[in-house]
């Protein structure tokens, strides 16, 4: 191929020939080969504070015909499109009258939420990664439960805190979201003995 003497050869077009020959390959090389994140988080649990009862130490007990055993209801919400646990990492419940306990300790169950706060069947929790209570979600699925504390002495008017967390389905799965979230009324839960209906 011969080149006209008379047309001057400008560094642009040779410049712009230079970077449209790097291949291809190079360039995707430098893409990751995947690029998963994990899910945002779901909606919060809403606690229902403003229901929650505690037990007596006679007849039609609460949930787990526990005496003396807050409960409180929740409602939780997968919309991540993964299967997830819930998890209750911990509840701290105490009287009007008591000081808050320094430290967490296990619930005592988590249950289905049938509208009823006795006979609320069957216990949904199981034992989830490092040995928390959980709940299976799957993708889309609402579930009303029921977290109940342990045996506070007596049923009057109380407090309660949760701690909870969602993890990635499997033994011990990715958490999704804060390592740890603490739900905290901010009111005392009226003195409301859990009836039959």
């Amino acid at each position: 191929m011969a080149f006209d003497s008379a047309t001057p050869i400008n560094r642009r077009t040779v410049a712009k020939g230079i970077a449209w020959s790097v291949p291809a390959v190079a360039v995707a090389g430098a893409v990751p080969a995947f690029a998963v994140s994990p899910p945002p988080p779901p909606p919060p649990p809403e606690f229902d504070w403003s229901l929650g009862c505690a037990t007596v130490g006679g007849t039609n007990r609460g949930c787990a015909n526990q005496p003396q055993t807050p409960q409180v209801p929740v409602t939780i919400t997968n919309d991540t499109g993964q299967t997830l646990q819930f998890q209750v990492l911990g509840q701290k419940s105490w009287t009007d009258n008591q000081t808050e306990p320094l430290t967490f300790s296990a619930p005592f169950g988590i249950y289905t939420n049938n509208n009823a706060q006795v006979n609320c069947t069957p216990q949904l929790d199981i034992t989830g990664c490092d040995g928390y209570r959980s709940v299976v979600v799957t993708p889309g699925q609402t579930l009303e439960l029921w977290v109940l504390g342990n045996n506070m002495g007596n049923s009057s008017a109380f407090w309660m805190r949760i701690k909870y967390r969602w993890i990635q389905a499997g033994p011990c799965g990715a958490v999704v979201g804060p390592a740890e979230t603490i739900a905290s009324p901010d009111l005392i839960i009226p003195s409301n003995n859990c009836a039959l209906s």
